[in-house]
Protein backbone atom coordinates (compact mmCIF):
# COMPACT_ATOMS: atom_id res chain seq x y z
CA UNK A 1 0.00 0.00 0.00
CA UNK A 2 1.57 3.68 -0.67
CA UNK A 3 0.98 5.55 2.70
CA UNK A 4 1.17 9.29 0.13
CA UNK A 5 -1.35 11.33 0.96
CA UNK A 6 -3.92 13.15 -0.87
CA UNK A 7 -5.15 16.68 -0.94
CA UNK A 8 -8.58 15.16 0.87
CA UNK A 9 -6.87 14.00 4.20
CA UNK A 10 -8.87 15.39 6.69
CA UNK A 11 -6.17 15.10 9.19
CA UNK A 12 -3.51 17.43 7.92
CA UNK A 13 -3.49 21.30 8.57
CA UNK A 14 -3.04 23.50 5.68
CA UNK A 15 -1.24 26.72 5.13
CA UNK A 16 -0.66 28.64 2.24
CA UNK A 17 2.14 29.48 0.29
CA UNK A 18 3.74 32.96 -0.99
CA UNK A 19 5.21 31.43 -4.11
CA UNK A 20 3.38 31.65 -7.34
CA UNK A 21 4.57 29.98 -10.49
CA UNK A 22 4.33 31.66 -13.71
CA UNK A 23 3.06 29.67 -16.85
CA UNK A 24 5.11 28.07 -19.40
CA UNK A 25 2.74 27.05 -21.86
CA UNK A 26 0.82 30.42 -23.11
CA UNK A 27 0.22 31.52 -26.61
CA UNK A 28 -0.95 28.74 -28.35
CA UNK A 29 -4.34 27.81 -30.03
CA UNK A 30 -6.07 25.88 -27.28
CA UNK A 31 -8.70 22.15 -29.03
CA UNK A 32 -9.76 20.26 -26.21
CA UNK A 33 -9.35 20.36 -22.75
CA UNK A 34 -9.83 17.27 -20.29
CA UNK A 35 -10.10 16.76 -16.79
CA UNK A 36 -8.20 13.85 -15.26
CA UNK A 37 -8.37 11.66 -12.39
CA UNK A 38 -6.26 10.79 -10.16
CA UNK A 39 -3.54 7.67 -10.40
CA UNK A 40 -0.04 6.84 -9.98
CA UNK A 41 2.91 8.21 -7.63
CA UNK A 42 4.19 11.78 -7.73
CA UNK A 43 7.43 12.75 -9.36
CA UNK A 44 10.14 13.07 -7.36
CA UNK A 45 11.96 16.10 -6.53
CA UNK A 46 9.89 17.73 -3.48
CA UNK A 47 10.05 15.97 -0.13
CA UNK A 48 8.52 16.29 2.97
CA UNK A 49 11.44 18.66 4.17
CA UNK A 50 9.50 21.72 1.67
CA UNK A 51 8.59 24.36 3.42
CA UNK A 52 9.87 27.14 5.69
CA UNK A 53 7.29 27.51 7.83
CA UNK A 54 7.87 30.47 9.87
CA UNK A 55 4.50 31.75 9.32
CA UNK A 56 2.69 28.85 11.25
CA UNK A 57 1.87 28.86 14.83
CA UNK A 58 -1.02 27.55 17.12
CA UNK A 59 -1.51 26.28 20.59
CA UNK A 60 -0.39 22.83 21.98
CA UNK A 61 -1.74 20.57 24.26
CA UNK A 62 -0.86 16.86 25.81
CA UNK A 63 -2.36 14.74 28.25
CA UNK A 64 -1.89 15.62 31.48
CA UNK A 65 -1.24 11.55 32.12
CA UNK A 66 0.79 9.38 30.15
CA UNK A 67 -0.39 5.75 28.31
CA UNK A 68 -0.42 3.94 31.36
CA UNK A 69 -2.78 6.26 33.37
CA UNK A 70 -5.06 7.56 30.94
CA UNK A 71 -6.04 4.42 27.83
CA UNK A 72 -6.40 1.11 29.72
CA UNK A 73 -6.66 -0.46 26.83
CA UNK A 74 -3.53 0.79 25.46
CA UNK A 75 -1.72 0.67 29.33
CA UNK A 76 2.08 0.10 28.24
CA UNK A 77 5.75 1.62 28.42
CA UNK A 78 9.09 0.84 26.60
CA UNK A 79 12.34 0.01 28.24
CA UNK A 80 14.32 2.25 26.01
CA UNK A 81 11.50 5.17 26.06
CA UNK A 82 9.89 4.79 29.10
CA UNK A 83 6.17 5.96 29.28
CA UNK A 84 4.20 8.10 26.60
CA UNK A 85 2.22 11.18 26.17
CA UNK A 86 -0.11 12.02 23.73
CA UNK A 87 0.41 15.67 21.98
CA UNK A 88 -1.88 17.51 19.63
CA UNK A 89 -1.43 20.87 17.85
CA UNK A 90 -4.33 23.52 16.71
CA UNK A 91 -2.74 25.72 14.72
CA UNK A 92 -4.34 29.11 14.26
CA UNK A 93 -8.08 28.79 12.96
CA UNK A 94 -7.80 24.74 12.71
CA UNK A 95 -8.83 21.99 14.32
CA UNK A 96 -6.60 20.36 16.83
CA UNK A 97 -4.20 17.49 15.16
CA UNK A 98 -1.68 14.61 16.19
CA UNK A 99 1.67 15.94 17.15
CA UNK A 100 4.77 13.84 17.68
CA UNK A 101 7.44 14.62 20.42
CA UNK A 102 10.73 14.88 18.91
CA UNK A 103 12.56 15.50 22.08
CA UNK A 104 12.55 13.14 24.60
CA UNK A 105 13.53 14.40 28.32
CA UNK A 106 12.67 17.71 27.58
CA UNK A 107 9.21 18.96 29.45
CA UNK A 108 6.66 18.61 27.26
CA UNK A 109 3.33 20.51 26.77
CA UNK A 110 0.86 19.35 29.04
CA UNK A 111 -2.51 20.73 29.54
CA UNK A 112 -3.50 23.64 27.37
CA UNK A 113 -2.19 27.40 26.56
CA UNK A 114 1.06 26.83 25.45
CA UNK A 115 2.14 28.76 22.38
CA UNK A 116 4.26 27.17 19.48
CA UNK A 117 5.54 28.70 16.05
CA UNK A 118 7.11 26.90 13.29
CA UNK A 119 10.43 26.66 12.07
CA UNK A 120 11.87 24.45 9.44
CA UNK A 121 12.82 20.94 10.53
CA UNK A 122 16.42 21.07 10.06
CA UNK A 123 16.49 24.55 11.95
CA UNK A 124 14.79 22.98 14.92
CA UNK A 125 16.88 20.30 14.87
CA UNK A 126 20.52 20.82 13.66
CA UNK A 127 22.35 17.82 15.28
CA UNK A 128 20.02 15.40 12.88
CA UNK A 129 22.15 13.95 9.97
CA UNK A 130 20.20 14.60 6.46
CA UNK A 131 19.20 10.67 6.59
CA UNK A 132 17.63 11.07 10.31
CA UNK A 133 15.75 14.42 9.12
CA UNK A 134 14.60 12.96 5.96
CA UNK A 135 13.56 9.82 7.95
CA UNK A 136 11.45 12.20 10.09
CA UNK A 137 9.91 14.14 8.28
CA UNK A 138 8.82 11.05 6.21
CA UNK A 139 7.62 9.22 9.34
CA UNK A 140 5.35 12.97 10.09
CA UNK A 141 4.29 12.76 6.84
CA UNK A 142 3.45 8.90 5.99
CA UNK A 143 1.90 7.67 9.33
CA UNK A 144 -1.33 8.50 11.57
CA UNK A 145 -2.91 10.61 11.35
CA UNK A 146 -1.81 11.84 7.88
CA UNK A 147 -3.30 8.39 6.95
CA UNK A 148 -6.01 6.90 9.11
CA UNK A 149 -4.85 4.38 11.74
CA UNK A 150 -6.77 1.08 9.75
CA UNK A 151 -4.72 2.13 6.71
CA UNK A 152 -1.52 2.44 8.48
CA UNK A 153 -2.29 -1.45 10.14
CA UNK A 154 -3.18 -2.54 6.79
CA UNK A 155 -0.15 -1.79 4.90
CA UNK A 156 1.96 -3.09 7.33
CA UNK A 157 0.11 -6.52 7.46
CA UNK A 158 -1.64 -6.73 10.75
CA UNK A 159 -5.30 -7.56 11.82
CA UNK A 160 -5.78 -4.72 13.36
CA UNK A 161 -9.72 -6.39 14.37
CA UNK A 162 -8.00 -9.64 16.45
CA UNK A 163 -8.01 -9.38 20.26
CA UNK A 164 -7.55 -7.14 21.41
CA UNK A 165 -8.38 -4.98 18.84
CA UNK A 166 -5.90 -1.91 17.70
CA UNK A 167 -7.11 1.75 17.42
CA UNK A 168 -5.81 5.14 16.88
CA UNK A 169 -3.95 5.38 19.81
CA UNK A 170 -2.09 2.05 19.23
CA UNK A 171 -1.30 4.26 15.77
CA UNK A 172 0.13 7.10 17.70
CA UNK A 173 2.27 5.27 19.81
CA UNK A 174 3.82 3.22 16.67
CA UNK A 175 4.50 5.92 14.95
CA UNK A 176 6.24 7.81 18.55
CA UNK A 177 8.27 5.00 18.91
CA UNK A 178 9.25 5.02 15.43
CA UNK A 179 10.20 8.66 15.52
CA UNK A 180 12.21 7.92 18.39
CA UNK A 181 13.94 5.25 17.85
CA UNK A 182 15.53 7.35 14.23
CA UNK A 183 16.85 9.91 16.62
CA UNK A 184 18.23 8.15 19.27
CA UNK A 185 18.78 4.58 17.76
CA UNK A 186 17.91 1.20 19.51
CA UNK A 187 17.40 -1.91 19.50
CA UNK A 188 14.17 -3.86 18.62
CA UNK A 189 14.40 -5.25 22.62
CA UNK A 190 14.56 -1.98 24.17
CA UNK A 191 11.51 -1.14 21.61
CA UNK A 192 9.10 -4.03 23.18
CA UNK A 193 5.83 -2.70 24.60
CA UNK A 194 5.79 -4.08 28.26
CA UNK A 195 2.32 -3.91 30.14
CA UNK A 196 3.12 -1.00 32.60
CA UNK A 197 5.26 -1.91 35.86
CA UNK A 198 6.06 -4.93 34.42
CA UNK A 199 8.50 -6.97 32.16
CA UNK A 200 5.90 -8.73 30.51
CA UNK A 201 4.97 -7.94 26.54
CA UNK A 202 1.60 -6.16 26.18
CA UNK A 203 -0.75 -7.98 24.19
CA UNK A 204 -0.22 -6.10 21.47
CA UNK A 205 2.81 -5.94 21.76
CA UNK A 206 3.66 -8.29 18.71
CA UNK A 207 1.39 -6.41 16.32
CA UNK A 208 2.78 -3.04 17.10
CA UNK A 209 6.20 -4.38 16.72
CA UNK A 210 5.75 -4.83 12.95
CA UNK A 211 4.29 -1.79 12.93
CA UNK A 212 7.50 -0.34 14.12
CA UNK A 213 9.51 -2.30 11.95
CA UNK A 214 7.57 -0.86 8.40
CA UNK A 215 7.42 2.45 9.33
CA UNK A 216 11.30 2.49 9.94
CA UNK A 217 11.91 -0.02 6.84
CA UNK A 218 9.86 2.66 4.67
CA UNK A 219 11.64 5.66 6.22
CA UNK A 220 14.87 4.77 5.55
CA UNK A 221 13.77 3.64 1.79
CA UNK A 222 12.71 6.79 1.46
CA UNK A 223 15.43 8.75 2.98
CA UNK A 224 17.71 6.89 0.82
CA UNK A 225 15.97 7.75 -2.63
CA UNK A 226 15.06 11.41 -1.44
CA UNK A 227 11.83 11.26 -2.64
CA UNK A 228 9.78 9.37 -0.27
CA UNK A 229 6.64 7.76 -2.01
CA UNK A 230 7.95 8.72 -5.87
CA UNK A 231 7.98 7.32 -9.20
CA UNK A 232 10.90 8.54 -11.77
CA UNK A 233 9.05 11.15 -14.55
CA UNK A 234 9.28 10.34 -17.92
CA UNK A 235 10.21 6.68 -19.11
CA UNK A 236 12.93 6.10 -21.90
CA UNK A 237 12.23 7.36 -25.46
CA UNK A 238 9.85 9.35 -23.53
CA UNK A 239 9.43 13.51 -23.75
CA UNK A 240 8.47 14.29 -20.07
CA UNK A 241 7.64 17.57 -18.13
CA UNK A 242 7.18 17.78 -14.62
CA UNK A 243 5.51 19.43 -11.60
CA UNK A 244 8.04 18.32 -8.62
CA UNK A 245 6.36 15.87 -5.91
CA UNK A 246 2.75 17.45 -7.95
CA UNK A 247 2.51 15.49 -11.16
CA UNK A 248 4.08 14.06 -14.40
CA UNK A 249 3.52 14.01 -18.11
CA UNK A 250 5.05 12.04 -20.36
CA UNK A 251 4.17 11.80 -24.54
CA UNK A 252 6.05 8.97 -25.69
CA UNK A 253 4.48 9.24 -29.53
CA UNK A 254 6.65 8.59 -32.54
CA UNK A 255 6.67 11.52 -34.88
CA UNK A 256 5.03 9.26 -37.88
CA UNK A 257 1.09 8.89 -36.25
CA UNK A 258 -0.37 5.68 -36.53
CA UNK A 259 -3.49 4.50 -38.38
CA UNK A 260 -6.84 3.76 -36.21
CA UNK A 261 -9.34 2.70 -38.47
CA UNK A 262 -9.84 5.81 -40.78
CA UNK A 263 -8.07 7.97 -38.13
CA UNK A 264 -4.72 8.56 -36.66
CA UNK A 265 -3.05 8.06 -33.42
CA UNK A 266 -0.30 9.66 -31.18
CA UNK A 267 0.82 7.85 -28.17
CA UNK A 268 1.24 6.81 -25.79
CA UNK A 269 1.03 9.71 -23.22
CA UNK A 270 0.69 9.23 -19.23
CA UNK A 271 0.32 11.29 -16.82
CA UNK A 272 1.11 10.25 -12.66
CA UNK A 273 -0.78 12.51 -10.10
CA UNK A 274 -1.92 11.25 -7.01
CA UNK A 275 -4.54 14.66 -6.97
CA UNK A 276 -6.78 15.80 -9.77
CA UNK A 277 -5.48 17.44 -12.64
CA UNK A 278 -6.13 19.03 -15.84
CA UNK A 279 -5.04 18.43 -19.39
CA UNK A 280 -5.14 20.89 -22.56
CA UNK A 281 -4.04 20.27 -26.12
CA UNK A 282 -2.94 23.40 -27.94
CA UNK A 283 -1.73 23.54 -31.49
CA UNK A 284 1.44 25.77 -32.16
CA UNK A 285 -0.05 27.22 -35.47
CA UNK A 286 -3.43 27.88 -36.05
CA UNK A 287 -2.71 26.33 -39.95
CA UNK A 288 -2.03 22.98 -38.64
CA UNK A 289 -4.76 22.74 -36.31
CA UNK A 290 -7.27 19.81 -37.10
CA UNK A 291 -10.82 19.78 -37.09
CA UNK A 292 -11.25 17.38 -34.04
CA UNK A 293 -9.13 15.59 -31.30
CA UNK A 294 -10.44 12.79 -29.34
CA UNK A 295 -8.91 10.68 -26.21
CA UNK A 296 -8.99 6.77 -26.91
CA UNK A 297 -7.33 4.21 -25.14
CA UNK A 298 -4.77 1.59 -26.96
CA UNK A 299 -7.50 -0.40 -28.55
CA UNK A 300 -9.02 2.80 -29.71
CA UNK A 301 -11.89 3.71 -27.35
CA UNK A 302 -12.96 6.37 -26.57
CA UNK A 303 -12.37 8.16 -23.06
CA UNK A 304 -14.09 11.37 -21.56
CA UNK A 305 -11.43 11.85 -19.23
CA UNK A 306 -7.55 10.38 -18.78
CA UNK A 307 -6.68 8.39 -15.20
CA UNK A 308 -3.25 8.80 -13.69
CA UNK A 309 -1.04 5.87 -14.06
CA UNK A 310 -2.93 4.92 -17.21
CA UNK A 311 -1.60 4.66 -20.93
CA UNK A 312 -4.05 6.58 -23.33
CA UNK A 313 -4.04 8.32 -27.16
CA UNK A 314 -4.89 11.56 -29.12
CA UNK A 315 -7.11 10.81 -31.91
CA UNK A 316 -6.57 12.62 -34.95
CA UNK A 317 -8.99 12.71 -37.42
CA UNK A 318 -7.92 11.11 -41.35
CA UNK A 319 -7.42 14.41 -42.75
CA UNK A 320 -4.64 15.31 -40.31
CA UNK A 321 -1.22 16.86 -41.46
CA UNK A 322 1.40 17.46 -40.11
CA UNK A 323 1.78 19.79 -37.16
CA UNK A 324 3.25 20.56 -33.49
CA UNK A 325 1.35 20.68 -30.30
CA UNK A 326 2.05 21.66 -26.90
CA UNK A 327 0.19 19.55 -24.16
CA UNK A 328 -0.64 20.50 -21.19
CA UNK A 329 -0.43 19.94 -17.20
CA UNK A 330 -2.30 21.57 -14.86
CA UNK A 331 -2.62 20.93 -10.97
CA UNK A 332 -3.51 22.60 -7.88
CA UNK A 333 -2.39 20.09 -6.01
CA UNK A 334 -1.21 20.30 -2.45
CA UNK A 335 1.90 19.08 -0.92
CA UNK A 336 2.56 17.22 2.59
CA UNK A 337 5.21 18.87 4.51
CA UNK A 338 7.03 18.22 7.89
CA UNK A 339 6.36 21.05 10.57
CA UNK A 340 8.06 21.81 13.44
CA UNK A 341 7.20 23.45 16.35
CA UNK A 342 8.84 25.08 19.03
CA UNK A 343 8.01 26.95 22.21
CA UNK A 344 6.89 30.14 22.55
CA UNK A 345 5.31 31.14 25.24
CA UNK A 346 6.19 34.89 26.64
CA UNK A 347 7.48 35.06 29.23
CA UNK A 348 9.74 31.85 28.55
CA UNK A 349 9.82 28.58 30.91
CA UNK A 350 12.76 28.06 32.44
CA UNK A 351 13.48 24.93 30.71
CA UNK A 352 12.88 25.32 26.85
CA UNK A 353 10.13 22.68 26.34
CA UNK A 354 10.35 19.90 23.90
CA UNK A 355 10.53 20.53 20.04
CA UNK A 356 6.92 18.88 18.34
CA UNK A 357 6.43 17.85 15.23
CA UNK A 358 2.93 17.72 12.79
CA UNK A 359 2.06 17.27 9.15
CA UNK A 360 0.75 20.11 7.18
CA UNK A 361 -0.41 20.55 3.51
CA UNK A 362 1.31 23.51 1.26
CA UNK A 363 -1.39 24.95 -0.80
CA UNK A 364 0.17 26.82 -3.84
CA UNK A 365 -1.73 30.33 -4.31
CA UNK A 366 -2.18 29.44 -8.32
CA UNK A 367 -2.22 26.53 -10.82
CA UNK A 368 0.57 25.27 -11.74
CA UNK A 369 1.16 24.00 -15.15
CA UNK A 370 3.68 21.55 -17.08
CA UNK A 371 4.21 21.21 -20.45
CA UNK A 372 5.43 18.52 -23.51
CA UNK A 373 6.05 19.99 -27.40
CA UNK A 374 5.41 17.23 -30.20
CA UNK A 375 5.67 17.40 -33.46
CA UNK A 376 3.35 14.77 -35.78
CA UNK A 377 2.77 14.06 -39.14
CA UNK A 378 0.19 11.34 -41.31
CA UNK A 379 2.99 9.35 -43.09
CA UNK A 380 1.38 9.26 -47.31
CA UNK A 381 1.50 6.17 -48.86
CA UNK A 382 3.95 6.01 -51.12
CA UNK A 383 3.60 5.95 -55.30
CA UNK A 384 3.41 2.64 -56.97
CA UNK A 385 6.52 1.89 -58.94
CA UNK A 386 5.92 1.68 -62.84
CA UNK A 387 6.21 -2.27 -64.06
CA UNK A 388 9.57 -3.50 -65.32
CA UNK A 389 10.17 -3.62 -68.94
CA UNK A 390 9.99 -7.42 -70.48
CA UNK A 391 13.69 -8.64 -70.90
CA UNK A 392 15.07 -9.72 -74.30
CA UNK A 393 15.32 -13.61 -74.86
CA UNK A 394 18.34 -14.82 -74.06
CA UNK A 395 21.28 -16.34 -76.40
CA UNK A 396 21.33 -19.80 -76.76
CA UNK A 397 24.56 -21.04 -75.47
CA UNK A 398 27.66 -22.06 -76.76
CA UNK A 399 28.75 -25.15 -77.62
CA UNK A 400 31.03 -26.57 -74.97
CA UNK A 401 34.99 -26.94 -76.36
CA UNK A 402 36.47 -30.61 -76.69
CA UNK A 403 37.50 -32.17 -73.30
CA UNK A 404 42.02 -32.20 -72.94
CA UNK A 405 42.87 -35.42 -73.77
CA UNK A 406 43.64 -37.27 -70.74
CA UNK A 407 47.32 -37.48 -69.27
CA UNK A 408 48.67 -41.21 -68.93
CA UNK A 409 48.13 -41.94 -65.33
CA UNK A 410 51.45 -42.80 -63.58
CA UNK A 411 52.75 -45.83 -62.71
CA UNK A 412 51.83 -47.39 -59.51
CA UNK A 413 54.51 -47.55 -57.09
CA UNK A 414 56.22 -50.73 -55.84
CA UNK A 415 54.32 -52.49 -53.20
CA UNK A 416 56.69 -52.72 -49.97
CA UNK A 417 58.78 -55.99 -49.11
CA UNK A 418 56.70 -57.90 -46.37
CA UNK A 419 58.19 -57.63 -43.07
CA UNK A 420 59.36 -61.28 -42.09
CA UNK A 421 57.81 -63.24 -39.44
CA UNK A 422 58.10 -63.30 -36.29
CA UNK A 423 60.27 -66.15 -35.06
CA UNK A 424 57.82 -69.13 -33.26
CA UNK A 425 58.59 -69.34 -29.94
CA UNK A 426 60.39 -72.38 -27.96
CA UNK A 427 58.13 -75.23 -26.80
CA UNK A 428 58.15 -75.57 -23.29
CA UNK A 429 59.14 -78.50 -22.16
CA UNK A 430 56.75 -81.21 -21.13
CA UNK A 431 56.16 -81.86 -17.83
CA UNK A 432 57.96 -85.16 -15.87
CA UNK A 433 55.42 -87.97 -16.16
CA UNK A 434 54.31 -89.01 -12.36
CA UNK A 435 55.77 -92.65 -11.36
CA UNK A 436 53.00 -94.90 -11.22
CA UNK A 437 51.29 -96.36 -8.53
CA UNK A 438 53.17 -100.04 -7.36
CA UNK A 439 50.49 -102.56 -7.40
CA UNK A 440 49.05 -104.22 -4.96
CA UNK A 441 49.76 -107.90 -3.86
CA UNK A 442 47.34 -110.04 -5.18
CA UNK A 443 45.85 -111.98 -2.22
CA UNK A 444 47.29 -115.50 -1.17
CA UNK A 445 45.33 -118.39 -2.75
CA UNK A 446 42.86 -120.72 -0.92
CA UNK A 447 43.68 -124.34 -1.21
CA UNK A 448 40.49 -126.85 -1.88
CA UNK A 449 40.36 -129.42 0.87
CA UNK A 450 41.28 -132.72 -0.81
CA UNK A 451 38.85 -134.70 -2.49
CA UNK A 452 38.21 -138.56 -1.52
CA UNK A 453 39.59 -141.02 -3.92
CA UNK A 454 37.53 -142.27 -6.10
CA UNK A 455 36.09 -145.82 -5.84
CA UNK A 456 37.40 -147.88 -8.67
CA UNK A 457 35.32 -150.69 -9.55
CA UNK A 458 36.50 -154.23 -8.94
CA UNK A 459 36.24 -155.29 -12.51
CA UNK A 460 37.36 -152.54 -14.92
CA UNK A 461 35.12 -152.05 -17.99
CA UNK A 462 37.03 -152.76 -22.04
CA UNK A 463 38.22 -149.55 -22.78
CA UNK A 464 37.27 -150.01 -26.64
CA UNK A 465 33.97 -151.50 -27.44
CA UNK A 466 34.22 -151.39 -31.09
CA UNK A 467 37.03 -149.57 -32.74
CA UNK A 468 36.73 -147.48 -35.56
CA UNK A 469 39.03 -148.06 -38.93
CA UNK A 470 39.91 -145.00 -40.65
CA UNK A 471 41.49 -144.73 -43.64
CA UNK A 472 44.05 -142.27 -44.69
CA UNK A 473 46.49 -141.14 -47.35
CA UNK A 474 49.24 -142.94 -45.50
CA UNK A 475 47.10 -146.09 -44.54
CA UNK A 476 45.00 -147.54 -42.22
CA UNK A 477 44.22 -146.77 -38.82
CA UNK A 478 42.24 -148.42 -36.20
CA UNK A 479 40.61 -146.09 -33.11
CA UNK A 480 38.82 -146.93 -30.08
CA UNK A 481 36.78 -143.99 -28.58
CA UNK A 482 36.03 -144.52 -25.13
CA UNK A 483 32.52 -145.00 -23.80
CA UNK A 484 30.95 -142.43 -22.71
CA UNK A 485 33.25 -139.93 -24.82
CA UNK A 486 31.84 -138.05 -27.63
CA UNK A 487 32.84 -138.38 -31.34
CA UNK A 488 33.73 -134.98 -32.74
CA UNK A 489 34.99 -134.67 -35.96
CA UNK A 490 39.01 -135.49 -36.58
CA UNK A 491 39.05 -133.26 -39.43
CA UNK A 492 40.27 -129.69 -37.69
CA UNK A 493 42.25 -131.64 -34.97
CA UNK A 494 44.07 -134.40 -36.66
CA UNK A 495 46.97 -134.13 -39.20
CA UNK A 496 45.55 -133.59 -42.74
CA UNK A 497 46.52 -136.61 -43.94
CA UNK A 498 43.52 -137.75 -42.18
CA UNK A 499 40.80 -138.70 -44.46
CA UNK A 500 36.99 -139.99 -43.25
CA UNK A 501 35.84 -138.77 -39.71
CA UNK A 502 34.96 -140.69 -36.24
Amino acid sequence: MNLSTSSAAPSIASISSSTAAASPCAGSLALATWQGNPGGAAPPGADALCLSQSQASGQARGTTQNYCDTYPASAYETPAFSRMWRFDMALDGQAPRAAYCLEKGRPGPLGTGHRYGGVPLREAMPDLSDEQARRVAWLLTHTYPAVTAQQLFTAAGVDAAAAPALDANDAYAAAQIAIWSVIRPTDAAARTLNACGTQTPHPKNARLARVIDFLLARSLTAAETAGGDTAPCGRAGCRFASLPGIACLEACGAQALTPLGNRWRYGPLRVNSPGAFTLALHACCAQDAPSAVNLVDAQGNALTAPTGGQDFYLAFPSDVGAGCYTLILRSQAQTVCALALQDLDDPPHPTRMQTLGMAVLQAPPEVQEACVCFCCYAPQPCPACPACPDCPACPPPKPCPPCPACPEPKPCPACPKPEPCPACPKPLPCPQPEPCPQPEPCPPCEISPELPAPELPSTPPPLCQAPRHVEGFYGALSLCVPRGRVATSLRAACHPWMNGSV
